[in-house]
C-alpha cells in the first residue's frame, strides 16, 4: 500500500509553504546584513541625531537575526496548546496567519516608520510561525502518509527548506534585494507562501487520526481510501490507528515527569531529543545564519561570499538523491550515522584550517573545503533524516509529548547559538568551532549503538528495541552492536536477539 496522488498533494501543500517560510527567513539577513546595518544606522541617526556605536549596531543586528530563532522557541512551546484547541489542519492555517502578521510588522511597518525595533519584533513573530509550522507539518504528514513510506515523504521538507534558503541568500545579495531601498521586498516574500496555503486550504482534509479521535470511524476510513494508492480495504490500517489511540488515551496528558519515570519512555525521549538536536549541536544554526562572516574570516573575497554560501547550502540538490538511495537501501538510522561521520571530518578540517589561515594563506581554500564537507554531512545525515527518524522513533501516542519538548529544546539551542556565536567567533576565532568538533565526534558512537535500528522494521519492533535497550547497561548496549547486521539480514529486531 502506498500514498495516492491526492495524499501526495496534501503532503506537498502542507510541507512546501512551511518549508519556504523556514528557508527564506533563515538566510535572507545573512546576505542582506550590510543593508540591514545601513537601515539601523539611518534609523538611529534620524531618531537621535547621532550615529549608533559599533557595539550597539552589532547588538541590534544580532537581535534581528537571533529574534527569529527565539520566536521559534515560543512557537514550539505553543504547539501542544494550539493542537489541543484546533485541528491539525486549522493549526497549520493559524501558523500561516501569524506569519502574514509577522511579514507586515517586519517589512512595511519597520521600513516606513524607520523602526529597527519593529524589524526585531516582526522577526520574532516570524519565528513563532516557523516553530509552530515546523512541528504541525511533521504531525500532519506522520498522520497522513502510509507508515512504510514515512521516511521518504518526511525528508523532502528539509530539502525544500535548504533550497528556499539558497533562494533567500541569493535574493539577499547586494546586487539583488539586499539593498537599503529593497530589503523590505526581501522580508515580504515569506508572506506569499502563506497565501499559497490559504488558497489550497479548502482542498486539504483533516487527518484520519483526528477523525478517529472525534469517533468518526466511517469518515476516517473513507479518507484513508482517498489517501492510499490502491483501492483495497483499509480497515486493518484503521484498526492499527485506533489501537494507538487507545494506548494514547491510557497515557493522556502524560507529564514529562511521568515520561522520565518509565525506563522505555525515558530512553525514547532522550534518544529522540539527541537525534533531533544533532544538527543544532553540530553547528548548523551558526553556519546558516553567519556563514558569510565565517567565509570572510577564512579569506574569501567579500564579492563572492554570498555565492559561496549559496553553493554550500545548494548541496542539497546533490545530497537529496544520494540520501534517497542510501535511505532506501540502508534506512534512516544508518544514513544519519554516515552523515555525522562526514560532518565530523569537515568540522575538524574547518577548525584546523581557520587556526592556520594567518600563517598559511592557502589554508583559506582548505577551510572552504572543510565547511563544504561539514554542511554536506549535516545535510545527508541529521538534516534530511530529521523528521523521518523522529517519526520512526515515536508513536502516535507518545509523539505529541515527545516532539513538544524536543522541539522546544531544538529551537532553544538554536536561539542560544544564534545569539552567542557572533560574539564567541569574534573573541576566539577558529577556537569557537572546537565544541562542534567534540560534539560531532561524540555523535558517531551515539548513532551506532544507542539509536535503535529502523530499517525494515515496524513501529512495534522499534519500540521493542527501545524497551530492550532501556533495560540494559551502556556496556551491554555496545556489546550487542555486532548483532545488528545479522538481525537486519533476518528481518528480526535487536530486541529479539537479546531476549
Amino acid at each position: 500500500m502506498g500514498n495516492s496522488r491526492y495524499c501526495i498533494f496534501v503532503i506537498l501543500m502542507t510541507q512546501l509553504p512551511t518549508a519556504l517560510i523556514q528557508g527564506l527567513s533563515l538566510l535572507s539577513l545573512n546576505s542582506a546584513a550590510p543593508a540591514i546595518e545601513t537601515f539601523i544606522i539611518r534609523s538611529h541617526q534620524s531618531r537621535y541625531g547621532s550615529l549608533p556605536s559599533e557595539s550597539n549596531t552589532m547588538l541590534y543586528l544580532t537581535l534581528a537575526q537571533s529574534a527569529l530563532v527565539w520566536g521559534c522557541v515560543v512557537g514550539a512551546l505553543s504547539v501542544s496548546s494550539v493542537l489541543r484547541n484546533l485541528s491539525p489542519k486549522n493549526s497549520m492555517l493559524f501558523s500561516h496567519i501569524v506569519n502574514i502578521i509577522a511579514v507586515i510588522v517586519s517589512a512595511p511597518v519597520a521600513y516606513f516608520t524607520a523602526s529597527y525595533e519593529s524589524l526585531i519584533v516582526g522577526r520574532f513573530i516570524t519565528g513563532v510561525a516557523r516553530g509552530l509550522g515546523f512541528a504541525v507539518s511533521m504531525v500532519i504528514v506522520a498522520d497522513t502518509s502510509v507508515r512504510s513510506r514515512l521516511g521518504f515523504f518526511q525528508s523532502p521538507f528539509e530539502a525544500c527548506v535548504a533550497i528556499s534558503a539558497v533562494l533567500g541568500a541569493g535574493l539577499g545579495h547586494s546586487e539583488a534585494l539586499g539593498q537599503p531601498e529593497l530589503w523590505v521586498w526581501l522580508l515580504s516574500l515569506p508572506g506569499t507562501t502563506s497565501i499559497l496555503y490559504i488558497i489550497a486550504y479548502r482542498w486539504i482534509p483533516e487527518t484520519p487520526i483526528f477523525l478517529l479521535r472525534r469517533e468518526n470511524d466511517l469518515g476516517a476510513e473513507n479518507l484513508l481510501r482517498r489517501l492510499r494508492a490502491v483501492d483495497e480495504d483499509v480497515a486493518a490500517e484503521c484498526a492499527i490507528l485506533k489501537q494507538e489511540l487507545i494506548d494514547e488515551s491510557r497515557r493522556k496528558s502524560i507529564p514529562i515527569s511521568s515520561i522520565f519515570q518509565a525506563p522505555d519512555l525515558r530512553y525514547q525521549f532522550l534518544v529522540t531529543a539527541l537525534t533531533m538536536n544533532a544538527m543544532q549541536l553540530g553547528g548548523t544554526q551558526a553556519i546558516l545564519m553567519y556563514s558569510n562572516v565565517m567565509l570572510l574570516t577564512a579569506g574569501v573575497d567579500s564579492a563572492y561570499v554570498t555565492f559561496v554560501t549559496m553553493a554550500i547550502n545548494g548541496q542539497i540538490i546533490i545530497a537529496f538523491p544520494i540520501f534517497y538511495l542510501l535511505e532506501k537501501r540502508y534506512g534512516t538510522k544508518r544514513v544519519f550515522v554516515v552523515g555525522i561521520v562526514i560532518a565530523s571530518a569537515g568540522v575538524l578540517i574547518l577548525t584546523i584550517a581557520n587556526a592556520l589561515q594567518k600563517t598559511l594563506p592557502w589554508m583559506s581554500y582548505l577551510a572552504i573545503c572543510g565547511l563544504v564537507t561539514m554542511v554536506f554531512g549535516l545535510v545527508v545525515g541529521p538534516i534530511l533524516t530529521l523528521q523521518s527518524l523522529i517519526t520512526e522513533l515515536t508513536t502516535s501516542s507518545t509523539r505529541p509529548t515527545v516532539v513538544f519538548y524536543c522541539n522546544g529544546i531544538y529551537w532553544f539551542i538554536g536561539a542560544v547559538t544564534s545569539t552567542v556565536f557572533p560574539y564567541s567567533f569574534a573573541s576566539f576565532g577558529a577556537y569557537a568551532y572546537v565544541p562542534y568538533v567534540v560534539i560531532c565526534f561524540a555523535y558517531i558512537p551515539f548513532g551506532l549503538f544507542l539509536i535503535p535500528e529502523t530499517y525494515r522494521r515496524t513501529n512495534r519492533q522499534i519500540q521493542l528495541s527501545i524497551r530492550t535497550k532501556s533495560s540494559l547497561q551502556l556496556s551491554e548496549i555496545f556489546s550487542i552492536s555486532k548483532r545488528y547486521k545479522h538481525s537486519v539480514s533476518e528481518g528480526s529486531d535487536v530486541g529479539h536477539v537479546v531476549e
